[in-house]
C-alpha cells in the first residue's frame, strides 16, 4: 500500500514538474512576441507623430505600446530581489558600535565647526571651514568603514564580476572618455554664451583673484562656486581656450558612465548595465550637454552616485553605502541649481518605503539616519551660506514659476493650473523625439525616434513594477525633474533639456530595459535563440550609435540657428596669431573680446569704430590685416579695398552655409607696400613725375632726374598724440612745410591729437642732397619717421574740419565715417557692451579730447562722374548736408538712440537722390552731438549701384581755407 502511494506521489510530482516547465515555456514566447508587438506599435506611433493630422492617434498608439511593454516584461527580472532580509549592522550585537557612533558624532561636530567657521570668515577661499569639512567627511567614512552585517555573503550583493565583464566595463569607460572629450574645441560647432561665463568663473581660480569655494556666483543665480577650482585645475593641463574650458564638465559627464553602470547592475543586472552605459557613451544629447561647459551635467553624476549607493545599501544593509549615498547628495548641492530638488525627492522615496515596504523601512531606520548625516556632511559650509542668504536657495526657481507656488484647493484653481501646464506637458512629450529644445544649447529632439520608443517601453516596464523600490526610484527620479524643472518653470523655454540634466541617467536606464528583458525572455527559450537575440540587440545598439554620430556630426550642425558668437570665435581661431582682426564700425553685433579670449587668445583683435580717424592702420609687418564687416557695415568694404587693394574676400560662415559677415584679408607684406609718401617732381620745363616713395627726401630709383626741380612730398604721418612733438627737416634749408593744410614752422613744439596728420614738404632742389623728415616727441630723441607710420596722399585730399569748443580747432579728415564721438564719455553700460576705449584700444575719436566740442563741420568739394547719386547720412545725432549751400539731407529732428545697445542695422539713416554733373561740387556737412554715440557715416549709392562710404579719392579741400565755426543745428521751417 505504501509502495503504491509513493508511486502515485512520484507521478504527481513529475506531472507538476512538466506543467511548470510547460508554463515557463509559454511565458517566454509571450514576452518575446508581445514585446516585439509593443515595439512595432511604438514605431508606428512615432511615425504618426511626424504627421500633424496623426498626432493624437500616434500618441494613443504610444500609450498602448507602453501598456503592452508592461504586460510583456513586467514579470521578468534580471536580478533577484534587492531585499533579502540581512541582520542589520546597527544592532546592539554589532562589534565596536560605541566607538563607531562616537566617530559619527565627532564627524558631525567637525561639520558643525566648518559651518561656524564660514559664518566667522565667509570670504576665505578655502580656509578653516574647508579643512574641517574635509576632516568631517573623512572621519564619517572612517567610522563606517567595513561595517558589515554578520550574516552577509558577497555573492548576495549581485552577480560576480568576471574578467570579460571587467574588460567590457573598462572599454565602456574609455569609449565615454573619448566621445565626451575628443575635439572639444571643434564639437559642438556652436556654443552658448554661458561658456564664456563659465570660463570667467574658472579664471577666478586660475589667475585670481579667487573667491570663496563656499559661496555662489555667476551674477546672483545661486550657482555654487566649488566646481570652478576643479575646472581651473584641468585648464592648467589643457589650456585656457574653449577646449580647456569645456574639459571639466566633459570629464564628469563621461565618468557618469561608472555610477550608471553600477546602478543598473545592482538594480537590473549586467545586460541593462552594459546597454545603458553604451547608450550613455554614444548618445548625442548626453554628449552635447557635457561638451558645452554647462555644469548642469555634474548634477547627473552626483545623483547617479547617490542612487547607486542607496540601491546598493538596500541590498547590502551596509551603513557605509548609506553614508556614501548621503555624501553624494550633499556634495551635489555644489552643482547645478536644480539639485535642490534632491532632498525632497529622497524624503518622498523614504515615505514610499514607509507606506509600501514597511518591513524594509523598519529595518533601515538607522541607516537612513546615517544617510542624513552624510548629506549634512557633504553639504558642509555651504549650509552656512544659505542660512545667511535664504532667498538664494529657491528664489530663482520661484521667480520663474509658470503657476502660483501654492497647491490648488479649488476646482477653478486646478483648472487654471491645468490649462497652463497641459500644453507644456505636451511639448515635453513631443520633445522626446519631435520638438527641439528651446534652451539655446541643443537644437534637436532629445532622442532619435527609435530611442524614444525604447524609452517609452522602458517607462512602461518601470510603471508596471512601481511597487519594486528600484523601479519606483527611477520613475520618481525622471518624472520629478521633468515635471518640476522642465514644466513648472520657464514656460518660454519648454522643452528645455538643460533643465532635465539631473534625470538624464534615468532615461538611459529606461532605454536599456526593453532590449535587456527581451534577451532575458529569449534566454528562457534556448541558448541559440538568446545568442541570435544578442546579435540583433548588438547590431541595433551599434546602429543607434552610428545614427547618433552621423546626426550629431553631419546633419545636426546645419540645422542649428546661425550664431554670430560662434562664427566670430571660429573665424578668429582659424586666423592664427600672425593676423590682426579689426571689426569695422559700430555694428549691431560688435566684436566680443570674451569670445576672442576663449576661442583665439593669441589672435590680436578689436573693434575698429572710427575708420575715418583710424585708417590706415599704422603699419605692422608681423601681422596680416583682416577687416571684418557685419551686414550693417558692408559699405566700408570698398573703402578698405581702396586703401589696401588686392586682398581676399571671404565670408564668415556657420554650418549650412549661412554667412554671418564678410572678411577682407590683406597679407602683411602686401599691406606694408602701401605705406610711404607721395612725391611730385616738377621741373622748370613743366615736366611732372608723381609716385610713391618710402619717406620724405627719397627720390625714385630708376628715373632720370634733371636739376633744378621742385620736389613735393605729401601724405600723413601717425602720432599717438600723448606728448607734444617737433618736426625737423634735415638737409633742406629752403623747404616749406604744411600741416593740416596750413604752413607750419619747423622746430617748434606742436600739440596734436592722436591719429593721422596730413602734411606736405616742398623743397627746391638744385642737386643731390640728403633730405629727411625727423620727429621728436617732447624731449626724446630725434628720429626719422618710420615708413610704417607714413601714408601717401595728395596735399588737398579730404575735407577741412572745424570743431567748436573753448578754442575752435581745425584738422583734415580723409572721409566721414565714424561711430562714436569720443573715447571716454560713452554712457554704454559695461555689463552690456564694453565702452569704446575698451572695445577699440587704438580708438581715435571723432572729436578730439584736446579741444573739440559738440559741433563739427566738414567742408570741401565732392567729385562725381555724373548721374543719379543717392546720398545717405546715418547718425543718432542731428546732422545737415548742404550742396552749394542748399539743404540736401536734413536730420535735424533725429532722436537719440534709445537704451544702451546699438540698434540692429546700425544708426537710423536718411537718403536723398541727387542728379550730379561730372566734376567737383561744393559740400558742407554739419554734426550736432545730440545723440548717445554721435557717430556719423556719409555714404552714397553710385549710378552703377555700388553703395560705399564716400572715399578720400572723391573729396578735396581748399588749402588754408577753413570752414566757419560750427553751431547748433536748428530745424528749418517745413
Amino acid at each position: 500500500m505504501s509502495t503504491t502511494s509513493d508511486s502515485s506521489a512520484s507521478l504527481v510530482r513529475r506531472q507538476l514538474s512538466v506543467i511548470v516547465r510547460h508554463s515557463s515555456s509559454l511565458v517566454a514566447p509571450r514576452s518575446i512576441w508581445l514585446g516585439l508587438f509593443a515595439l512595432t506599435i511604438g514605431g508606428l506611433g512615432e511615425l504618426l507623430l511626424l504627421q500633424e493630422k496623426g498626432l493624437g492617434f500616434g500618441a494613443l498608439l504610444l500609450v498602448l505600446a507602453v501598456l503592452l511593454a508592461g504586460i510583456a516584461w513586467g514579470g521578468l527580472r534580471e536580478t533577484s530581489s534587492l531585499y533579502v532580509g540581512f541582520h542589520s549592522a546597527l544592532s546592539p550585537q554589532s562589534s565596536a558600535l560605541r566607538s563607531r557612533l562616537l566617530g559619527i558624532l565627532g564627524a558631525l561636530a567637525l561639520i558643525g565647526g566648518s559651518i561656524l567657521a564660514w559664518l566667522t570668515d565667509p570670504g576665505a577661499i578655502f580656509g578653516l571651514q574647508g579643512v574641517l569639512w574635509l576632516a568631517g567627511m573623512g572621519l564619517l567614512l572612517l567610522s563606517c568603514a567595513r561595517w558589515y552585517p554578520r550574516t552577509q555573503r558577497e555573492s548576495e550583493l549581485g552577480p560576480p564580476w568576471t574578467r570579460t565583464e571587467i574588460a567590457l566595463f573598462c572599454g565602456l569607460v574609455a569609449l565615454a572618455l573619448f566621445t565626451y572629450t575628443a575635439w572639444l574645441n571643434e564639437v559642438p560647432w556652436r556654443f552658448h554664451y554661458d561658456e564664456v561665463n563659465a570660463r570667467y568663473e574658472a579664471m577666478r581660480f586660475y589667475r585670481g583673484p579667487a573667491i570663496s569655494m563656499f559661496t555662489t556666483t555667476w551674477w546672483g543665480t545661486g550657482l555654487p562656486s566649488l566646481f570652478f577650482p576643479f575646472a581651473a585645475g584641468l585648464m592648467r593641463l589643457a589650456g585656457t581656450d574653449l577646449g580647456g574650458t569645456r574639459l571639466g564638465v566633459a570629464v564628469i559627464g563621461a565618468l557618469t558612465v561608472i555610477p550608471l553602470y553600477g546602478l543598473a547592475r545592482v538594480g537590473w543586472g549586467r545586460t541593462v548595465a552594459v546597454l545603458a552605459s553604451f547608450a550613455w557613451a554614444t548618445s548625442a544629447v548626453a554628449i552635447n550637454y557635457s561638451r558645452t561647459s554647462e555644469i548642469n551635467m555634474t548634477t547627473a553624476f552626483c545623483w547617479t552616485v547617490c542612487f547607486y549607493f542607496l540601491l546598493r545599501g538596500l541590498r547590502s544593509h551596509r551603513p557605509g553605502d548609506f553614508v556614501w549615498s548621503g555624501l553624494a547628495a550633499g556634495i551635489s548641492m555644489y552643482t547645478y541649481y536644480g539639485t535642490r530638488l534632491l532632498p525632497f525627492l529622497l524624503l518622498a522615496y523614504i515615505a514610499y518605503l514607509l507606506v509600501l515596504h514597511f518591513h524594509i523601512f523598519r529595518s533601515l531606520v538607522g541607516h537612513f539616519a546615517l544617510m542624513l548625516a552624510g548629506f549634512v556632511a557633504g553639504f558642509g559650509p555651504l549650509i552656512a551660506y544659505f542660512i545667511r542668504y535664504p532667498d538664494m536657495w529657491a528664489g530663482r526657481g520661484l521667480a520663474e514659476l509658470n503657476v502660483p507656488p501654492i497647491i490648488p484647493t479649488t476646482w477653478s484653481a486646478w483648472v487654471s493650473d491645468w490649462n497652463v501646464l497641459a500644453p507644456l506637458i505636451q511639448r515635453n512629450f513631443l520633445g522626446l523625439s519631435l520638438l527641439r529644445s528651446h534652451d539655446a544649447v541643443y537644437w534637436a529632439p532629445f532622442f532619435l525616434p527609435a530611442e524614444a520608443v525604447l524609452l517609452l517601453l522602458g517607462i512602461g516596464v518601470l510603471l508596471w513594477r512601481w511597487r519594486d523600490p528600484a523601479a519606483f526610484l527611477v520613475v520618481l527620479w525622471g518624472f520629478s525633474i521633468v515635471f518640476v524643472a522642465g514644466t513648472l518653470i520657464a514656460s518660454s523655454l519648454v522643452p528645455s533639456f538643460i533643465h532635465w540634466t539631473p534625470a538624464f541617467p534615468a532615461f538611459f536606464l529606461a532605454v536599456a530595459l526593453p532590449p535587456a528583458l527581451w534577451l532575458r525572455s529569449l534566454q528562457r527559450v534556448s541558448r541559440r535563440a538568446w545568442l541570435a537575440g544578442c546579435c540583433m540587440v548588438a547590431a541595433g545598439m551599434l546602429y543607434l550609435a552610428a545614427a547618433n554620430a552621423y546626426t550629431y556630426l553631419v546633419t545636426y550642425p546645419a540645422t542649428v540657428p546661425p550664431s554670430y558668437e560662434a562664427a566670430q570665435g571660429r573665424f578668429l581661431a582659424s586666423l592664427g596669431p600672425q593676423a590682426r582682426a579689426l571689426f569695422v564700425g559700430n555694428s549691431w553685433y560688435p566684436y566680443h573680446q570674451d569670445i576672442s579670449e576663449v576661442m583665439a587668445p593669441n589672435v590680436p583683435a578689436s573693434d575698429f569704430l572710427n575708420p575715418s580717424r583710424e585708417l590706415p592702420v599704422p603699419g605692422d609687418p608681423s601681422h596680416d590685416l583682416v577687416f571684418v564687416f557685419y551686414d550693417d557695415q558692408t559699405e566700408y568694404l570698398p573703402l578698405v579695398q581702396s586703401y589696401y587693394p588686392g586682398g581676399s574676400v571671404r565670408p564668415l560662415e556657420a554650418p549650412g552655409g549661412f554667412s554671418t559677415a564678410t572678411a577682407y584679408h590683406v597679407p602683411a607684406a602686401q599691406a606694408a607696400s602701401r605705406y610711404g609718401v607721395m612725391l611730385t617732381l616738377t621741373s622748370p620745363t613743366s615736366d611732372t613725375w608723381q609716385g610713391q616713395v618710402p619717406a620724405v627726401g627719397v627720390l625714385p630709383p630708376g628715373i632720370s632726374v634733371r636739376y633744378p626741380l621742385t620736389a613735393t612730398w605729401s601724405g600723413a604721418f601717425f602720432t599717438p598724440g600723448a606728448e607734444p612733438i617737433r618736426l625737423h627737416l634735415q638737409g633742406a634749408a629752403n623747404a616749406i612745410a604744411y600741416m593740416q593744410g596750413e604752413p607750419v614752422a619747423l622746430d617748434v613744439l606742436l600739440s596734436l591729437d592722436a591719429g593721422w596728420v596730413p602734411f606736405s614738404v616742398q623743397s627746391y632742389l638744385t642737386g643731390t642732397m640728403p633730405i629727411s623728415l625727423l620727429l621728436q616727441q617732447s624731449n626724446g630723441p630725434t628720429v626719422e619717421i618710420a615708413t610704417s607710420h607714413l601714408w601717401p596722399q595728395p596735399p588737398n585730399a579730404g575735407l577741412a574740419v572745424a570743431l567748436s569748443g573753448p578754442t575752435t580747432a581745425h584738422r583734415i579728415d580723409p572721409f566721414v565715417g565714424s561711430s562714436v564721438l569720443a573715447a571716454a564719455n560713452s554712457p554704454i553700460a559695461p555689463t552690456v557692451l564694453r565702452p569704446p576705449y575698451v572695445r577699440d584700444p587704438d580708438l581715435v575719436p571723432l572729436a578730439p579730447l584736446a579741444g573739440g566740442g559738440k559741433q563739427i563741420r566738414w567742408e570741401g568739394e565732392l567729385y562725381a562722374e555724373g548721374g543719379q547719386y543717392t546720398m545717405e547720412l546715418r547718425t543718432d545725432a542731428h546732422a545737415l548736408l548742404l550742396l552749394y549751400g542748399a539743404v540736401a539731407l536734413d536730420l535735424c529732428r533725429n532722436a537719440p538712440t534709445p537704451g544702451d545697445f546699438p540698434l540692429r542695422r546700425g544708426y537710423k539713416g536718411l537718403t536723398n537722390t541727387l542728379s550730379l554733373s561730372r566734376g567737383w561740387h561744393h559740400v558742407q556737412l554739419d554734426l550736432d552731438a545730440t545723440g548717445r554715440d554721435n557717430g556719423l557715416e556719409w555714404t552714397w549709392t553710385r549710378p552703377d549701384g555700388l553703395r560705399e562710404i564716400i572715399p578720400p579719392s572723391r573729396l578735396r579741400h581748399a588749402p588754408a581755407s577753413w570752414p566757419s565755426p560750427p553751431t547748433a543745428i536748428t530745424c528749418l521751417p517745413r
